[in-house]
């Protein structure tokens, strides 16, 4: 009876440890890319700020997560000033450095089509309608460090011309703060970071303009996911019972 007991608990456990609801990557961990694109602004007051779409996350191989049938991945990143005009570098481009910025990713059931999304429905710095309605995944900030600069800079843009708006590439780290997906990104394993942002630039065409936006991105990020704290307890807690029962077993049969 005890035996049955014990093997019924750690049954429990283990289910428990690798249920999940909406967004799920299993029981998988290790190097992660998140798939995305989207569109993004810049104010009158100097800041870029955008939305964006997550299709996948893959680990290189094959996905481990994509959107579709009711689950769906959405973000937003605000917060991010120009350090100094675009200044023109060694490639023949120009080199634009900026500050500051946040980012958040938050889950829904709800399919949104990007084209029709018109920059006014941002409610507040951080929210938009739709986008930011489901629970919070993840959140973060962009750290400095990606290019040696005394002004610090969070994100970096290797731009074709010396325009605010103009095509090119951009690169960033990312450190997470908060979400439910908080323990599991928190690996600092790039560079010391928890993500590193890579994705490429370009000035947004109809219908996104014609909405208020100025330039469209396209992913990826890379990442890490490691085991969450909760998951390795509960593990232990069922190991722990099979060693007690092994223990007992040995002790009647001696």
């Amino acid at each position: 009876m005890m035996k049955k007991i014990l093997v019924a608990a750690v049954l429990m456990l283990a289910m428990s440890a690798a249920q999940s609801f909406g967004f799920s990557l299993g029981n998988y961990k290790g190097p992660v890319e998140l798939k995305l694109a989207g569109v993004t602004q810049y104010s009158q007051g100097g800041e870029t700020w955008g939305v964006f779409a997550l299709s996948a996350v893959t680990n290189g191989f094959t996905n481990k997560w994509s959107a579709g049938s009711g689950d769906y991945v959405y973000g937003i990143l605000y917060g991010i000033t120009d350090a100094q005009a675009a200044y023109a570098n060694s490639t023949g481009g120009y080199t634009l450095e900026q500050l500051g910025g946040h980012f958040a990713l938050y889950q829904s059931s709800t399919e949104l089509d990007f084209s029709t999304l018109a920059a006014t429905s941002r409610t507040a710095q951080d929210k938009f309608t739709g986008v930011t309605d489901g629970a919070l995944l993840l959140s973060g900030d962009f750290a400095s460090g990606i290019l040696p600069s005394p002004n610090n800079a969070t994100i970096v843009q290797y731009l074709e011309s010396n325009q605010t708006i103009s095509n090119g590439k951009g690169v960033a780290y990312g450190d997470v703060n908060g979400g439910s997906l908080l323990s599991s990104f928190d690996s600092n394993s790039q560079d010391g970071h928890d993500l590193f942002f890579q994705f490429t630039i370009a000035a947004a065409g109809a219908p996104q303009n014609a909405n208020g936006w100025t330039q469209l991105i396209n992913d990826p990020v890379r990442g890490n996911v490691v085991p969450e704290p909760g998951t390795m307890a509960l593990l232990g807690f069922g190991m722990l019972g099979l060693a007690i029962f092994g223990k007992r077993r040995l002790n009647r049969e001696a």
